[in-house]
């Protein structure tokens, strides 16, 4: 059973405890502990991760990280800024939800997402409407207040 050490920590692992993680092109080995937090860690700390792998004494393939790095530290900024693109996207949507979301000068409860028929009963046509139509999930909120109901997309509202 080859032995490989972890690019992170070190530690040499057995073939049964190894994971690789691709840098620059390259294929490098991370024992279970290690994985479980480049996995976990976001934003600067995965890239801190990164350029330390590249700088590691166990790096596999060097020359060719180091070749490649330029490119990549390119690649992770914009990543990162992608990302915290998304997170203040993300907080504008909640926070434009949270102010929709309102009524009476309170937030609204929600009562989470129900489902409606479309269509309508007729006398001819029976339920016939309904089944041709189909139905639509809607999330909807109410007012402690005033009982006044509110309904939302609930892909929006998530």
């Amino acid at each position: 059973m080859a032995k490989r050490a972890c690019v992170l920590c070190g530690e040499m692992a057995g073939s049964w405890s190894l994971c690789y993680i691709t840098l620059c092109g390259t294929s490098q080995t991370l024992c279970e502990k290690c994985m479980r937090r480049y996995r976990d860690a976001a934003g600067e700390e995965k890239i801190a991760l990164r350029e330390y792998m590249a700088r590691s004494p166990h790096l596999r393939e060097g020359e060719e990280v180091r070749e490649r790095l330029p490119q990549a530290r390119v690649q992770w900024q914009r990543e990162l800024e992608q990302a915290q693109e998304r997170r203040q996207q993300e907080e504008q949507r909640q926070a434009q939800v949270k102010k929709t979301a309102r009524c009476c000068g309170q937030d609204m409860t929600k009562l989470g997402v129900s489902t409606f028929q479309l269509g309508e009963h007729t006398f001819l046509g029976g339920d016939l409407d309904h089944l041709l139509s189909g139905s639509m999930k809607m999330a909807v909120f109410r007012c402690e207040v005033c009982g006044r109901l509110k309904f939302f997309d609930p892909e929006w509202v998530q």
